[in-house]
């Protein structure tokens, strides 16, 4: 955590100095409810994750009202969520899962003016990296459960319809399109193996707005919501024999509140 600490601060850092005069820097913190659920391939499910997680942002982009665009942000999240699943036999298992990671993003498009308005398309690709710890538990049988970790890696690819609005007092953004998970690893140290779950089709919607206090800052609020889908992985073997990723399916909405400069 330490480490990807140093990366969002040095990131936040590069781009507080930024003197290209049409953007916004924004910072950030916020909170987001998290789901994830797993199933088989006859498509019933494992287990669910939920709970809530501690977002920091930062995040850089052109506000011009219409042109090409540009940007890029990166997220810290972190938190700890109910697990409900079951172990490998299929008895029933509760505990908590730890969940720490970051994302980088960035990408650019192009938005045709209607007045003080823009609306166009962005495209962006981006890397998410995070652990997922699963703590150890008991059955309800009293049998005592191993946890374990789990390193995920996914590139992604996202298009959006965007509109844009700026005025001298607000300033207002939403995006929203499709998301491409097109490589993802999940590496299981304590099993040996690497599974790559397949691409699913995806969606996300994101909401911002800016209220100018002076003639460089300005306090905004963010609000968005995310669906992920990862397919089901190819079996490899493992110490434990062949395992697999299931059909792993992705909601984040979160809220936040911010600083532009």
């Amino acid at each position: 955590m330490k480490t990807l600490a140093k990366m969002f601060l040095a990131l936040t850092a590069l781009a507080a100095t930024s003197t290209w005069a049409d953007g916004k820097f924004d910072v950030g913190v916020g909170f987001e409810q998290f789901r994830w659920r797993e199933y088989d391939s006859a498509g019933t499910q494992l287990l669910e994750e939920k709970g809530p997680r501690f977002v920091m942002h930062g995040h850089y982009e052109d506000w011009q009202p219409s042109g090409a665009v540009f940007g890029g942000q990166a997220d810290l999240y972190f938190g700890s969520v109910d697990y409900d699943g079951q172990t490998q036999s299929g008895t029933p298992v509760q505990t908590d899962t730890d969940y720490s990671g970051v994302r980088l993003e960035g990408g650019g498009g192009y938005l045709w003016p209607v007045g003080n308005h823009g609306i166009g398309i962005i495209g962006s690709v981006g890397f998410d990296s995070w652990i997922r710890s699963l703590q150890d538990s008991r059955t309800s049988t009293g049998t005592f459960v191993y946890g374990y970790d789990e390193d995920w890696y996914t590139f992604y690819a996202r298009l959006a319809a965007a509109w844009n609005y700026r005025d001298s007092v607000w300033q207002h953004r939403l995006r929203a399109g499709l998301k491409y998970p097109f490589y993802t690893e999940n590496r299981v140290p304590d099993f040996g193996v690497t599974l790559e779950p397949k691409a699913g089709t995806s969606y996300f919607i994101n909401w911002e707005t800016h209220w100018t206090i002076s003639p460089t800052v300005a306090l905004g609020v963010a609000l968005y919501h995310e669906y992920t889908r990862y397919k089901e992985s190819d079996p490899e073997p493992s110490y434990v024999g062949l395992v697999y990723q299931p059909e792993s399916r992705q909601w984040v909405s979160g809220a936040r509140f911010q600083m532009s400069f």
